[in-house]
């Protein structure tokens, strides 16, 4: 049985554990769980339509039968709840649902006689349930991000750094989104495997209709999708906003660096911020854009990093500029603009807009995420994990 533990949203089916767990369900004659660890209160509402009859546990199967979602108890809202207290509540409940969840597992795995294979995403995960994870199976270690780095409080930062490292050692093998991070953590386990983020190919497609279509006039639109978050170079930003007068630069998703006040400060009247919006949304505010972009700094967090964003831009036929991010440039190097300083990345959007410089586009299937889960089958099968 192959059990994925994530304590993300399930319903965003573009995030890697969500993508490649339905994915694993139609590739593979085995049976596969999801388990929901500790999901947000603000998103309860959404797993009780989902999965009715939510209480200690709930589960929705899929329609082969074969797919099972498991939602745990939520967790204390993250602002103004001192973080040492968050963490007594997510041991105490993580500890408790979890040994429910497994206790029925097991009783599943009594009949057929087989091992768990158990990924997971985060390791506070493992921190919270590792005895149980460590007597319940083999534990795959798929690293998304530098965990440690985007994580504010000093702390925190600490206890993650501590459990990631026992993690990745205890883990039977390890699959990591960039080689940058598989570099950093290549001395704790020799089994790791660079699997970058990839995109759902169906669902981003061109459109011939697009409910952003009243953005859209004779100015070109240079547009962002994603997280502003503190590896997002403002500086940048406001570098295009200003030398792209003419444009309209459409910024997309959750404001974690005070964009708005930003965009007053410096009187950029041509960008337009539109907040978050819903996935499903995504493909068609991305159909309206000219040249899409991915401006990250130097970041740790960037440079480790393996955007799910620019998989998408690419899928839906776009143009694509992007900061320098090893990954991408190992893979895409040949389908997408990439800029080592701010004066690149201007001239390579002024080219594509007014020169009409294309780069060739790249068969997308490539990087689908049915493509990494054959990849990720592929090792697992080579190793013995799966037969």
């Amino acid at each position: 049985m192959i059990i994925f533990i994530q304590s993300s949203k399930i319903r965003n089916t573009s995030g890697t554990a969500s993508c490649l767990f339905y994915k694993m369900i139609k590739l593979l004659n085995e049976n596969v769980i999801f388990i929901e660890y500790l999901p947000a209160i603000s998103e309860i509402k959404k797993i009780r339509d989902l999965l009715p009859g939510y209480n200690i546990i709930c589960a929705d199967k899929n329609k082969n039968n074969k797919g099972l979602i498991i939602s745990t108890f939520p967790q204390l809202p993250k602002y103004g709840i001192d973080v040492s207290l968050g963490s007594l509540y997510s041991r105490f409940f993580g500890r408790l649902f979890m040994k429910a969840i497994f206790t029925i597992i097991k009783e599943s795995l009594d009949k057929e006689q087989k091992e768990n294979l158990v990924f997971i995403f985060h390791p506070l995960i493992y921190r919270d349930c590792r005895e149980l994870l460590n007597k319940n199976g083999k534990i795959i270690y798929y690293i998304l991000d530098d965990w440690a780095d985007i994580t504010e409080n000093k702390k925190l930062k600490k206890i993650i750094s501590y459990y990631e490292t026992e993690l990745i050692k205890k883990s039977f093998c390890v699959f990591a989104v960039s080689d940058l991070l598989k570099e950093k953590y290549a001395y704790l386990n020799k089994e790791i495997v660079v699997i970058p983020n990839g995109v759902d190919a169906n669902k981003f497609i061109k459109k011939k209709y697009s409910k952003y279509l009243k953005y859209k006039d004779k100015k070109p639109i240079i547009g962002f999708v994603g997280t502003l978050g503190t590896w997002v170079d403002t500086e940048l930003i406001i570098k295009i906003s200003k030398n792209f007068k003419n444009a309209k630069i459409v910024l997309v998703g959750r404001d974690l660096i005070g964009l708005k006040n930003l965009i007053e400060k410096e009187k950029l009247t041509n960008i337009n911020y539109l907040g978050p919006i819903d996935h499903e949304q995504v493909p068609d505010i991305i159909s309206i854009m000219d040249v899409c972009i991915n401006p990250f700094n130097n970041s740790i967090t960037a440079r480790y990093s393996s955007p799910i964003k620019v998989y998408e831009y690419l899928a839906m036929g776009k143009q694509v500029v992007t900061s320098y991010i090893d990954v991408l440039k190992r893979e895409l190097y040949n389908h997408i603009f990439i800029a080592q300083s701010h004066g690149e990345f201007i001239n390579y959007i002024s080219d594509i807009l007014y020169k009409n410089v294309r780069k060739s586009p790249p068969d997308i299937n490539l990087f689908s995420w049915e493509s990494r889960l054959k990849d990720i089958i592929n090792y697992m099968k080579l190793k013995g994990i799966l037969i």
